[in-house]
């Protein structure tokens, strides 16, 4: 049996020991996901904004994320007419800014409410913007991971629902998480950054393939990914001034927990506590040790006691609320909410509490 089909026999029987599990344990799994829901979104604090008295609304879209451009702002608008809100200004994200430019001018117009749509790259661009000015953010998720709106409790499927929320909702403060290198380039993040497999999974996951698959295409590319080998590193926390060296496949600052398809990676972390939850992944044994985490992640997800140590991985969760790394030999991939930006040897991790605005269920 050739190496290809080992691995979809693998696969095939991890997904299917999976959704058995799912299946036997689906009362289990849903007290889970609304205790979970309820800690995370409908017990988020209420917090001061700016603007509350303006009806101006700017939605910052992204064009590439839109099949019908047409529909999309007669659902908007629609719903900005019936809440009481201006008709909506409409902006285009563009390659340069990314939204960042689109929100500064949403701020010069002195808007009530900004609405991004889009992608998580789209979002963490616009938030981090906004994110001084304290003007509500609505998020109308049309990406392929939309892991905000997942922690947030956010429709992802519903673009009638989500503009409900962005028009009606209670607003919240959610951590902005800044990701420093030894440039001093700083990258914004709101829900994950990270480096090693994870930046490996989103740099070689192919566009065409998200399209027709969606989150899927994650599986493919971490499949793919797999047998890269762990990154030697020396890691501190809370601003110690020793550290220490770890071997590790991925190392990941977490400001939420969920990732796609509902997998609970950090069922602890919460956007709104200032807390950061730094994942530290040791795997041997390639795509056996990565199964195995994957297999240990519902388990827990599932309430099932753990009978054995792991035999291939090991998995390290430390809460803090600062963090650094810096690798040893040459510059790793690091991604940021899902975007790769590049290949650093020294990285640093903090949380601005409640900085940004945003509008939940």
């Amino acid at each position: 049996m050739t190496t290809v089909l080992w691995i979809l026999v693998i696969v095939a029987l991890a997904l299917g020991g999976i959704a058995l599990s799912w299946a036997v344990n689906a009362r289990r799994i849903a007290t889970r996901a609304m205790k979970l829901a309820i800690k995370q979104g409908f017990s988020a604090p209420a917090t001061t904004c700016s603007n509350e008295s303006s009806k101006r609304v700017v939605v910052i879209y992204n064009p590439m994320k839109i099949a019908d451009p047409n529909e999309f702002r007669r659902i908007v608008t629609q719903r900005a007419q019936s809440t009481g809100y201006e008709e909506p200004i409409f902006l285009e994200t563009d390659p340069e800014s990314l939204g960042a430019s689109q929100a500064k001018e949403a701020i010069r117009q002195e808007a009530g409410l900004v609405i991004s749509a889009g992608g998580d790259g789209t979002l963490r661009i616009i938030a981090a913007t906004l994110a001084e000015s304290r003007i509500p953010l609505g998020i109308l998720p049309l990406g392929t991971g939309n892991l905000l709106a997942r922690n947030l409790n956010i429709p992802i499927n519903s673009l009638p629902r989500a503009c409900e929320i962005a028009f009606t909702g209670k607003n919240t403060g959610v951590d902005l998480g800044h990701l420093q290198t030894e440039t001093g380039a700083e990258f914004p993040f709101l829900v994950m950054a990270g480096i090693g497999y994870d930046a490996e999974v989103m740099s070689r996951v192919s566009n065409k393939l998200k399209e027709s698959i969606g989150w899927g295409a994650y599986v493919v590319s971490g499949i793919a990914a797999s047998n890269k080998p762990p990154i030697t590193m020396d890691v501190a926390f809370g601003g110690q001034s020793h550290s220490r060296t770890r071997k590790v496949n991925t190392l990941l600052f977490a400001s939420c927990g969920e990732l796609v398809g509902g997998i609970p990676l950090l069922p602890e972390a919460n956007p709104h506590d200032g807390w950061l939850e730094v994942l530290m992944l040791s795997v041997r044994g390639g795509l056996i040790g990565f199964l195995e985490v994957i297999s240990g992640v519902f388990r827990d997800s599932l309430g099932v006691k753990k009978l054995t140590a792991g035999l291939v991985s090991k998995t390290d969760v430390i809460r803090t609320r600062t963090a650094s790394a810096k690798v040893h030999g040459e510059p790793r991939m690091i991604q940021v909410d899902g975007d790769t930006v590049g290949s650093y040897r020294e990285i640093s991790a903090s949380l601005d509490s409640g900085a940004v605005v945003v509008r939940v269920p």
